[in-house]
Parts: structure tokens; C-alpha cells; sequence
């Protein structure tokens, strides 16, 4: 039986502020780069106007008593913002995309962190 492989496409490096993510993320990239695999690297929370303006809004003060239910809405369109801008024009270029984070430190971290 023949065995199809495939590299991934899509690499996310999780974890809260301070742990080395943007490290870890620039080794991968620059292995994948020196084995001849282009990459992107996204950085979830500042690569697009969206992203940083939701980064802006959630440390000011007015934003301490909006609901739960409001900072999701804010996130996923930010990350959706992230997919239609960078991911998928990078997929479609073919390159293999690493990111600082993803949906799972939204979900974990999502009100009590500073994106």
C-alpha cells in the first residue's frame, strides 16, 4: 500500500504571554525555510488593523464591564479577518502557515488576557 505524504499546512504554537511562542515559532520557519518549505508566519493578535484595534479596545478601561459573549464576537472576527487576509492567501501561494496562536488561547484565555 502506498503511503501519500503530506506536509502540514498549518502549524500553531500555543500559550500565554512570556512562554517563548514568537521563539519557537521563528525556529520552525527558519527550518522549514532551509529544508526549501516557504512559510508564513501570522501573529494572531497584531498582523491585521482589525486585530490590533480589538487588542486596543480589550486593554482600555471602558472595556472592564463588556460581556463574555461580546469579547468572542470580537475575537472570532478578528481570527476570521487573520483567515481571509493572510492564511488563505498564503495557503493559496502554498506555503505553510505558523501561528502564535489560534482559536484554542481565544477560547482559554479570551477575557482575562491581553490578546
Amino acid at each position: 500500500m502506498n503511503r501519500i505524504r503530506r506536509r502540514p499546512n498549518f502549524i500553531t504554537v500555543e500559550g500565554i504571554d512570556g512562554v517563548g511562542k514568537s521563539t519557537v515559532v521563528a525556529t520552525i520557519a527558519e527550518y522549514l525555510n532551509g529544508v526549501k518549505i516557504n512559510t508564513q508566519i501570522v501573529r494572531q493578535n497584531k498582523d491585521t488593523v482589525l486585530a490590533r484595534k480589538v487588542r486596543e479596545f480589550i486593554s482600555c478601561d471602558e472595556a472592564y464591564d463588556t460581556s463574555s459573549t461580546t469579547f468572542a464576537l470580537l475575537f472570532a472576527a478578528s481570527i476570521n479577518d487573520s483567515i481571509e487576509r493572510i492564511i488563505d492567501p498564503a495557503h493559496l501561494n502554498g506555503k505553510v502557515v505558523i501561528s502564535d496562536r489560534y482559536t484554542m488561547s481565544t477560547r482559554v484565555y479570551q477575557r482575562d488576557s491581553k490578546y
